[in-house]
Order: C-alpha cells, then structure tokens, then sequence
C-alpha cells in the first residue's frame, strides 16, 4: 500500500494564498489541511483507542470506498463535484498552485 504525500517541502516562503483576498477562514482550512491538522479520516484515526486500521479510514460522504485523504477530498470525492465544478473557472483565473 503506497501513501501519498501532497504536503510541502518546508521552504520558509509566504505561501500565495496567505496573500489572496479571500475568507480568514478559508485561508485557515487551507493551513490545517497543509499540516494534517484536520478531520479527515485519514488523520482522526490516529486520535482513536485502538487506533483506527488505515484501511477502515473510508470517505464517508461518497460511495468510493477509499480513505479520506487530502487529495480524495479536495479532488475526487464525488460528494463535492458540484462544489469544484461551480468554483472550477475561478480556480482557473487564481494563481494559487496546487502545493499541498
């Protein structure tokens, strides 16, 4: 089984989306997700006793059954389709890479 990495090499820079106008909130979920300070399933089954097998860590929101990563959530899951699709031409005009 091969775990991807999506996080970023720790290069001390200003990240692009710190300076973007958008939500303080917003730039606060992008910051958690970067640090795997968040609750997707792929990190809260660590907080469990016993701890939850990786395998177990399923998406709860779309019918895949593959663990809640990072990069399912935020790409794949069929849940959020809409979401990406209704924001897909204005994530094309952003500049803000895709460094996670």
């Amino acid at each position: 089984m091969t775990i991807e990495v999506i996080n970023p090499k720790c290069d001390l820079q200003q990240k692009e989306f710190i300076g973007a106008s958008i939500l303080w909130r917003a730039k606060v979920l992008i910051s958690q997700l970067r640090i795997n300070s968040h609750q997707l399933r792929c990190e809260t089954g660590w907080w469990k006793r016993p701890k939850e097998a990786w395998k177990e860590r399923v998406c709860t929101f779309c019918t895949a059954g593959v663990v809640e990563l990072e990069k399912h959530f935020i790409l794949e899951c069929d849940a959020f389709k809409y979401i990406r699709e209704s924001y897909e031409n204005m994530l094309a005009s952003v500049s803000l890479a895709l460094s996670f």
